[in-house]
């Protein structure tokens, strides 16, 4: 159900991201050996977009963005106190001023990918970026 960071960042490179693990387990429950990686992504992904389960659960989803598998490294870079990507998720969510009402919604309607993009984009950097600062060499300067 989960991307990999190279499907989010290049859609082509498509994977199923399923375990051999969660393969065999679906296939024994449902007595069925014909089950693929592929179905157990449509059915997750099915039933996390299902208006039952996104009614139920609704206090959970505005509260979380679930990104795994999120390289630990992602949140390593950070804009002050917060990593580049927990700021992005704190500030891009539907509000609504609770004294005048107004609602701020970051989706674009005639974009609805751009946030998922944008969130691929801020991974990619936050690596890149702490990929490049971890190769810097020491300075006696700073050290000192």
């Amino acid at each position: 159900m989960v991307h990999s960071r190279s499907t989010l960042i290049y859609p082509s490179h498509r994977r199923e991201n399923i375990t051999g693990w969660a393969l065999k387990t679906f296939q024994d429950h449902y007595h069925d050996p014909s089950i693929t990686k592929w179905d157990i992504f449509h059915y997750v992904y099915a039933i996390l977009h299902h208006p039952q389960y996104r009614s139920r659960f609704a206090d959970n989803l505005k509260r979380s963005l679930t990104l795994a598998p999120i390289p630990p490294e992602t949140f390593t870079y950070r804009l002050g106190n917060r990593s580049a990507l927990d700021w992005i998720i704190d500030q891009y969510q539907v509000t609504t001023d609770k004294r005048s009402g107004i609602t701020s919604d970051p989706n674009r309607p005639d974009d609805p990918q751009y946030i998922v993009r944008l969130v691929a984009q801020i991974i990619h950097l936050s690596l890149q970026t702490m990929q490049i600062v971890n190769s810097l060499p020491s300075s006696p300067e700073i050290e000192n």
